[in-house]
Order: C-alpha cells, then sequence, then structure tokens
C-alpha cells in the first residue's frame, strides 16, 4: 500500500510540474465533453419522404401539412405514382413515402376511420423506425385535431382514427417485405 501511495504522489508532482500534461489532464475532456455531448443526438431532422395522394381532399392536405410543418420530414415530391416512390425508395433518394388512398375523406366522415399507407426504406435499420414513429405520432396529433373540430361540431361523434399500415422495404423482391398495421386513435379508450 504504501508502494502506491509513493507512485501516486510522483505522478501528482509530475502533472503538476508540467504546464502542459495539465491543460491536457484537465481542459482536453471539458472540451470533448462539451462538443460530444452535442454532436451525439438520435434525433432525425429534414427526413426525405414523398407523398402519394390518391384523395386530394382537405383532410388530406391536412395529413401532409401536417408531416410538413413538425421539421422531421422533407416532402421532396407529391407525385400520384406508387412506381416512382417504390423506385426512389429502392434507389434511397427517400426514406418513406406516404399513401393516402382515394376515399381518405370520405371514410373519415362516414365511419370515423380511415387508413394510411407508410411505406419505410428498411435497409437504414434504426433510422427507419425512428421515421415510422415520428409519422405515427404526427398521425395521431393530426387524428386528435380531426376529433377535436368534430366534437364541438357533434358531441355524439366517434373520435377519428387513422389506421395506419406499414410496410418496410429491405430489396425489390416481395418477399423481402415485412407489413404491419396499427391504429391512430385520438380517444382515450381503444
Amino acid at each position: 500500500m504504501r508502494q502506491i501511495f509513493f507512485l501516486a504522489q510522483a505522478e501528482v508532482l509530475h502533472i503538476v510540474r508540467d504546464r502542459i500534461l495539465l491543460a491536457q489532464t484537465l481542459i482536453v475532456p471539458m472540451v470533448q465533453l462539451l462538443v460530444l455531448s452535442n454532436a451525439a443526438t438520435f434525433e432525425i431532422r429534414n427526413t426525405p419522404i414523398q407523398i402519394i395522394d390518391f384523395d386530394r381532399s382537405a383532410a388530406s392536405r391536412g395529413v401532409v401539412n401536417h408531416l410538413a410543418a413538425n421539421g422531421y420530414f422533407d416532402i421532396v415530391d407529391t407525385t400520384p405514382s406508387l412506381a416512382r416512390a417504390n423506385e426512389r425508395l429502392l434507389d434511397g433518394s427517400i426514406t418513406m413515402a406516404v399513401v393516402i388512398p382515394h376515399d381518405f375523406e370520405v371514410s373519415l366522415v362516414k365511419t370515423g376511420v380511415a387508413p394510411v399507407e407508410l411505406s419505410v426504406n428498411g435497409e437504414k435499420g434504426s433510422s427507419a423506425g425512428i421515421v415510422q414513429s415520428y409519422a405515427t405520432s404526427v398521425l395521431i396529433n393530426y387524428a386528435k385535431s380531426l376529433s377535436a373540430g368534430r366534437v364541438l361540431s357533434d358531441p355524439a361523434s366517434r373520435p377519428a382514427q387513422i389506421e395506419i399500415r406499414t410496410r418496410s422495404r429491405y430489396n425489390p423482391s416481395p418477399a423481402g417485405s415485412s407489413s404491419s398495421r396499427s391504429s391512430c386513435r385520438s380517444g382515450s379508450s381503444a
């Protein structure tokens, strides 16, 4: 134990006497902490997406506006071509394609439920899951805002729901894609 004490004392004296070593020991870790703490984040911003809006109604424009307004997504194209969206997903120029089907608004008005498909480029791993989560959150908030408007106009109406159908694309073959369904409900009970 006594040897360790003398060794530690010698090292402390060496560091205190050498000004450059003292600066490296104290300042460099602080600078790294300040710089790297701001660089390491899992937040994804300005993700390139494409919108395929077959409905072209006020409700579908609301979906597009909510996706564009939050800063997570950058809408690079709004053409009504599924083939073009699939090409862009496969070449990596977009991360997600949002498909709004025909009769989106009609389904919301009549049944209170309307589907939206999210096709995500699954090759990007965890970032694809984060992008999908962001989009789901935006659609949930949009469904809540629609429900708030419906409750004000008709208190007996059911809350609006957007049924999200997700599809992860890994390669061009149909065996490489998987899909799942979830539902965005604006009410507190499912």
